[in-house]
């Protein structure tokens, strides 16, 4: 049982889409082979529509932005308008998994090889994460393994109701780069860190593919990606249904700046 899994970064869906069909693939020796790739591959998945989907969506939670859930809101009300039935969707708590969850964390990081003169090196989180991790030990470890494995089963039923599930993907807009970082307190920094994203390790605990898009902004133009949750190996429809999104609401798409011309050696 880890806690992620490689996936694509792309700025609209179909390149999301194309690039998951060279990444999804098995290989001997994986703990896990995924199933066979929908007809037409992902690819196409990102050009038919996706059809009335049943859409779950989570309830606001405390200490979560206007905007994050404005953003939230404004996407159930779009779903609704493309013919989806939307309704809301049962909460689940964070404590639910955060114990367990962190002891996986810490010693997930603790297992990754370091030369012990380049410990030094590492931030203070992943030290402070490291350290924690070699406190545990193996009852420890299986023990949280064995938890999270029943309340990702407890989760999956709680929302099987739904083909998708609807959530901001964090709880605040954009931060400045460093502000979750106390630099005298590391364990501050990773309760900040799981406060921000409360509902992403649903999907890293459960399997179920997600997917964010920027489907807001805020008065400062920031953008607010929402995030949907489908069942189990079904990629193809949450890339139908981000296709669909991304066509009746239109994200902006910044142009890649050209890397500098490297001047050419002259031949000595």
């Amino acid at each position: 049982l880890g806690l992620a899994t490689a996936g694509p970064l792309a700025r609209t869906v179909a390149d999301t889409a194309l690039l998951l069909d060279v990444m999804a693939f098995s290989t001997p020796g994986d703990a896990a082979t995924l199933p066979a790739p929908p007809a037409g591959y992902f690819r196409a998945c990102a050009g038919r529509a996706p059809g009335p989907l049943r859409i779950g969506v989570l309830p606001r939670t405390e200490g979560q932005h206007p905007e994050a859930a404005l953003a939230c809101r404004r996407t159930a009300e779009l779903l609704a308008g493309l013919g989806h039935h939307v309704t809301d969707a049962p909460p689940y708590d964070p404590a639910e998994y955060q114990p367990d969850f962190s002891v996986l964390w810490s010693v997930l990081a603790a297992a990754v090889p370091v030369p012990a003169a380049r410990e030094a090196l590492l931030l203070p989180l992943t030290r402070w994460l490291r350290d924690r991790g070699r406190e545990h030990d193996a009852v420890r470890l299986y023990t949280a393994m064995a938890s999270l494995s029943a309340t990702a089963r407890a989760l999956c039923h709680r929302y099987a109701h739904f083909d998708a599930v609807l959530s901001p993907t964090t709880d605040q807009p954009p931060l400045p780069i460093g502000s979750l970082t106390d630099p005298d307190d590391p364990e501050r920094t990773f309760l900040r860190m799981l406060a921000h994203t409360p509902r992403t390790p649903l999907a890293n605990l459960t399997g179920q593919p997600s997917i964010s898009l920027p489907l807001h902004r805020t008065p400062d133009g920031l953008p607010i990606g929402v995030m949907l949750t489908g069942r189990l190996h079904e990629e193809g429809v949450l890339l139908s249904l981000g296709a669909q999104l991304e066509q009746a609401r239109p994200w902006p798409r910044h142009a890649v700046r050209p890397l500098a011309a490297r001047p050419e050696r002259t031949a000595r």
